[in-house]
């Protein structure tokens, strides 16, 4: 069984998402092998490489449990965190039509993106936000009444969103990922339509966010030193967030 198999809910939930040391050893691995490809979208952006990826519009799932969702981040996050959490569902959306997806639940997903930060400004000592989250959400979930299978779809999406090595944009967890590794660092910048991205930037504007979010994983590094952001912290994830291709 491979490391990521490992960290599935029973893990989460019994461990708050505290990593031993093995496992540790093991993701840190996995981190350098990714980290050339995010060097990779830095040094494009700087070469001014730009793909076309983009979306027709700004219109996301205009549902019930879509704007219950929204309303809970809006009334429990940050601007600054509520707004990244627009961002990473549109530029989830983007990438995964860029990289023709095999296709996900887009309300699923939307209310992931809203709720897949909501415990972060909000440290628990030896309880990693992400698990959290996902215990957030799948409350959330049961009492507006979604089936088991729905709730666990989100709930461990949030969960995982976090753990090295997710990428595949069909499921939630790599949607989660790959949005916000765009919005965090500039994972795949170069890949964005800029005319698209001046758009969602203006809709949803960043309102200093890379200081708020570095100021939120700090808090979070030191109430869980043992867990998955504070094994991303210790190698340069600070510096990464405060060199993205957006101005604030």
């Amino acid at each position: 069984m491979g490391v990521l198999d490992e960290l599935d809910w029973n893990w989460a939930s019994a461990t708050g998402g505290v990593l031993s040391r093995r496992q540790a050893m093991r993701l840190g691995a996995m981190l350098l092998a990714v980290l050339p490809s995010l060097l990779d979208s830095k040094v494009r952006t700087v070469l001014g490489g730009r793909g076309t990826a983009r979306l027709e519009d700004l219109a996301f799932p205009d549902t019930e449990l879509a704007r219950d969702a929204e309303r809970r981040a809006r009334e429990t996050l940050s601007p600054a965190m509520y707004e990244h959490s627009w961002r990473t569902y549109y530029f989830g959306k983007a990438l995964a039509g860029w990289d023709r997806a095999a296709a996900v639940d887009d309300e699923l997903v939307f209310v992931a993106a809203m709720l897949h930060d909501i415990e972060l400004e909000n440290p628990v000592p030896g309880r990693c936000f992400a698990v959290r989250g996902a215990q957030y959400a799948e409350a959330a979930l049961t009492e507006c009444g979604e089936t088991p299978e729905r709730v666990q779809a989100v709930r461990d999406g949030i969960a995982q969103h976090i753990t090295l090595g997710l990428s595949d944009l069909s499921t939630i967890a790599g949607f989660l990922s790959t949005g916000a590794g765009l919005d965090l660092f500039g994972m795949r910048w170069p890949d964005m339509d800029p005319q698209w991205l001046a758009v969602v930037l203006a809709t949803h504007p960043r309102l200093d966010f890379k200081n708020v979010v570095i100021a939120a994983a700090r808090r979070e590094v030191a109430a869980v030193p043992d867990g998955r952001l504070a094994l991303i912290y210790r190698t340069g994830w600070e510096q990464l967030v405060a060199s993205a291709p957006f101005d604030e």
